[in-house]
């Protein structure tokens, strides 16, 4: 009888892999299980929609910080990189969309967030192939380069 039990418990184990899904990248955030091609996919036609009215850095001019005007009619969804080169790595995304931010889904080594505040700076270093240089701080103290590309930067007048 026990080998009886056992030979049914490993069939029920063996039987129950997970077979892969090509072309789709899943993860698990807290308790939920996330498809995170349907995250880009929909905040990314989102923004492309928008077209032009959408919220853009900031660089102000009397200390170099970038900002985000807070706007709920406008939305965000902007990635900064390791190097001015979009299929560099993504370090960090400031997005508006709770989906890119909630637990930082697509694991970025800098964060998500919803906007920048006094934890979270940016610096303007320079511009740079289609891209500016900013200098990431955190907490008060200057961490990393981060790139964004240009179009999604405007600078105060």
């Amino acid at each position: 009888m026990k080998r009886k039990i056992l030979f049914f418990v490993l069939i029920a184990i063996f039987s129950c892999k997970k077979t892969p899904t090509v072309g789709t990248v899943n993860t698990v955030v807290g308790s939920r299980f996330v498809n995170l091609d349907s995250i880009q996919k929909t905040n990314s036609d989102k923004i492309e929609a928008a077209g032009a009215d959408v919220n853009k850095l900031l660089v102000s001019t009397s200390d170099s910080l970038l900002w985000i005007p807070e706007d709920k009619h406008l939305e965000h969804r902007i990635f900064g990189y390791e190097k001015p080169s979009t299929a560099s790595r993504k370090l960090v995304l400031i997005s508006c969309f709770t989906g890119d931010v909630e637990n930082n889904p697509f694991a970025l080594p800098l964060g998500a967030y919803y906007t920048l505040d006094d934890h979270h700076k940016l610096k303007y270093q320079k511009s740079e192939q289609g891209f500016i240089k900013t200098k990431l701080i955190l907490n008060g103290k200057e961490c990393t380069d981060v790139y964004f590309e240009k179009k999604w930067i405007e600078f105060e007048e």
